[in-house]
């Protein structure tokens, strides 16, 4: 009964995801997509890719690997564009400019509409949904298996400290996966919002300074941010991983 239960809840967390994706990426998405739709986008495809990644180890198949692997694509190229648009909303609290910044915008749109044609959003759409309906189906999926793996990549990171901007990167990632999972259980962990509250300004005020004309001023608040994500990471981590257990058991 507790394996049903916790079937079902995943089942019906993994329908909503796909209908919003659905919903999004409707039939003539419209280019250039909004700032907003951006966001939208880019976030519905990473908790997407986040429920698929608690049933990848009963899901063997092609058809599974290329549709995250899609999935993947698609969310580079909205990061991209999303990334660019976070530096100009920066520009103007800052009040500094962004060199070429309607040459850079163009161009990443372009990008961006390159790949939605070469992934094909109606073919990506019906891929995704045949999936659900194989997962739904499938006689024994292995959820604890996912939520084991998650465990397995999150764990390093508690004692891990991360000093790079690449490393910070891989914890924010990390932090991702893990609050998208916690979905599933209903439970909003404060801390974990928090550290990636403090690694997405972080990385927000870095990407700012490669683009600015004048980014030297940054880099005090860049620090802080830094620290306080520092200070957070490791209580952040073992908490929410601790609840995600503990929910998870009860269901």
């Amino acid at each position: 009964m507790q394996a049903l239960n916790r079937k079902n809840l995943y089942l019906t967390h993994l329908d909503e995801l796909y209908l919003e994706l659905k919903e999004l990426l409707q039939k003539n998405y419209p280019m250039p997509p909004s700032v907003d739709r951006v966001h939208k986008t880019r976030t519905t495809v990473r908790r997407l890719l986040a429920a698929l990644y608690l049933a990848k180890h009963s899901q063997k198949s092609h058809s599974f690997s290329k549709l995250r692997k899609n999935l993947r694509k698609l969310f580079k190229a909205f990061s991209d564009r999303r990334d660019l648009d976070v530096a100009m909303e920066k520009s103007k609290s800052f009040h500094q400019t962004i060199p070429d910044c309607d040459r850079k915008l163009s161009k990443i749109n372009k990008k961006l509409e390159r790949t939605l044609k070469s992934i094909r959003l109606k073919k990506l759409l019906k891929h995704a949904g045949i999936t659900v309906d194989r997962i739904k189906k499938h006689p024994r999926l292995d959820l604890d298996a996912g939520f084991a793996a998650l465990e397995a990549k999150v764990k390093p990171w508690i004692t891990r400290h991360a000093v790079t901007d690449s490393e910070r990167h891989q914890l924010r990632l990390k932090s991702k996966r893990l609050r998208d999972s916690l979905e599933l259980v209903d439970s909003r962990q404060q801390s974990l919002i928090e550290l990636q509250k403090h690694l997405g300004e972080a990385r927000d005020l870095m990407l700012f300074q490669k683009l600015a004309a004048h980014p030297h001023p940054i880099e005090k608040k860049k620090i802080l941010e830094i620290k306080m994500a520092d200070k957070l990471s490791s209580t952040a981590l073992k908490r929410s991983l601790s609840v995600l257990d503990k929910r998870w058991a009860k269901i």
